[in-house]
């Protein structure tokens, strides 16, 4: 929703790689990868870190 996209839709893959892009941007990172590779890897930590 913060990206726009209404509750309970899914985001095309043009979609999903715009706002991964912008994650990485307010993230700030360093890291150069795929962009949706980011995105998983850092919800992984934050799945981890909520248990």
């Amino acid at each position: 929703m913060a990206c726009g996209l209404t509750p309970g839709a899914i985001a095309t893959d043009e979609q999903a790689l715009d706002i991964a892009r912008r994650l990485m941007e307010l993230d700030e990172t360093a890291v150069i990868c795929d962009p949706r590779a980011y995105v998983r890897q850092q919800y992984a930590r934050w799945t981890t870190d909520q248990q």
